[in-house]
């Protein structure tokens, strides 16, 4: 039953089964130390954290500060943080639609107002979880100001409390370390002496489109800068021996025989996965679509 407990723009549950064959061979047998800076939703780690018990330690990481607060609460208080979810999915459960939006609008200005002041990390992360459940498609998006802006979602009886769910996530990330920094600073964490690491990077997607640019997870958002940073903190990782899989969006130019991370990445191995994606302003241009999945080694379980 463990698996996200929210719903994350670019989430991988639908695409596990084509990333599994893409990890390395010796996850499955060595004792290893599993990173992924851009947890999100966190699928992968779900996968990794139930499939391999012989990975010694988990690290996960994620800018925004909220989401790994709820990490946090799911891991050491999912009873309470339970209670506070049927609270506010009863109270959702009794309003006729007009209503709801209002809770919606007030839960909204409420956590905008006390997300970086307040003590109360449990309705914190309450307020995260409700809000991601009943705005639209699940999007957390930021304005400039850093102000969670997502419209009400309209739907009809969201899952608010999902408590099985969130039980068995806790007992699987009650030894995971979890820290909200940017993915650079990852490295300071790990110690000099380990080798057998393996990071999964999943940042914030380059936009295919003007109506599909949904990377301000967090104030600031990720920009062309961001992702240079990233290609140069790949090649830090492969210099230090550790071993990566990374996915991004399949950017191409009709002129162009390649895309634009084929040439970032093209000192290593790349492989294209089909993704189905819900998310875009223009309804037309939901659906399948190609993302890539790069890595710096050829040990992979499904040799591919």
């Amino acid at each position: 039953m463990a698996k996200p407990f929210v719903k994350w723009a670019g989430g991988k549950s639908k695409v596990l089964e084509q990333l599994v064959p893409l990890l390395p061979k010796n996850i499955t047998s060595n004792e290893m130390i599993y990173v992924e800076p851009f947890v999100g939703g966190g699928a992968m780690t779900f996968y990794m954290l139930k499939r391999f018990p012989n990975i010694k330690r988990v690290i996960i990481n994620d800018i925004n500060k909220d989401l790994i607060n709820c990490y946090d609460v799911v891991a050491r208080y999912p009873e309470e943080l339970i209670r506070e979810l049927q609270f506010l999915e009863k109270r959702y459960y009794s309003l006729k639609s007009e209503d709801r939006k209002r809770l919606f609008l007030y839960i909204r200005e409420e956590y905008n107002m006390t997300h970086e002041y307040t003590r109360d990390k449990i309705y914190l992360a309450a307020m995260f979880i409700f809000l991601n459940k009943t705005c639209f498609n699940g999007l957390y998006r930021v304005n400039k100001s850093g102000m969670f802006n997502t419209s009400f979602g309209k739907y009809e009886n969201p899952l608010i409390c999902d408590y099985e769910t969130i039980l068995e996530d806790s007992k699987l990330l009650s030894n995971v370390s979890m820290d909200s920094v940017d993915f650079e600073d990852i490295l300071s964490i790990i110690p000099s002496h380990e080798k057998e690491v393996f990071f999964y990077l999943d940042p914030p997607y380059y936009p295919v489109s003007d109506t599909s640019c949904f990377t301000e997870y967090a104030k600031g958002g990720f920009d062309e800068g961001s992702n240079k940073r990233l290609l140069d903190f790949c090649y830090m990782l492969n210099g230090f021996k550790y071993k990566f899989l990374l996915n991004n969006s399949y950017v191409k130019n009709n002129d162009e025989e390649m895309s634009l991370f084929e040439k970032m990445y093209s000192d290593f191995n790349i492989s294209h996965i089909s993704a189905k994606r819900s998310i875009n302003s223009d309804g037309q241009k939901r659906g399948a679509i190609t993302e890539l999945a790069i890595c710096n080694y050829c040990d992979m379980i499904g040799n591919v």
